[in-house]
């Protein structure tokens, strides 16, 4: 008993509707953003998805960083984002009058080129 012959015929596209067509051209909606959706967090302020690709090296230095820290990569990135692209006044800087007021700058010093954000 041999196969049984498959019958084939050419199938017609469906036809394309003109107007839907020419009223897509027309639509005026928002080109879509290089970044992520906008969500509103839990303080009230909306955030925007954004990703960022960095070496590994560095990429695994800032999640020790975040872990040390014990604080959210977001939150410390956009911190470090903030303090970079928006700089602030300098702080007029008194010379220290005593012993310990020197170590205490330095200690402050060497704190702040350890963990530059927040302190």
């Amino acid at each position: 008993m041999g196969k049984r012959p498959v019958g084939v015929t050419l199938r017609k596209p469906p036809q394309a509707n003109v107007d839907t067509f020419v009223s897509s051209a027309n639509d005026t909606r928002e080109t879509p953003s290089v970044f992520g959706e906008v969500v509103p967090s839990a303080r009230g302020v909306d955030l925007r998805e954004v990703t960022v690709y960095l070496p590994k090296d560095l990429a695994r230095k800032f999640a020790l960083h975040c872990h040390e820290l014990d604080r959210d990569a977001s939150k410390v990135l956009a911190e470090m984002l903030e303090g970079n692209l928006v700089p602030e006044a300098p702080a007029k800087i008194e010379a220290p009058t005593s012993r310990w007021e020197r170590l205490r700058g330095q200690i402050l010093e060497l704190v702040r080129e350890r963990f530059p954000v927040g302190i």
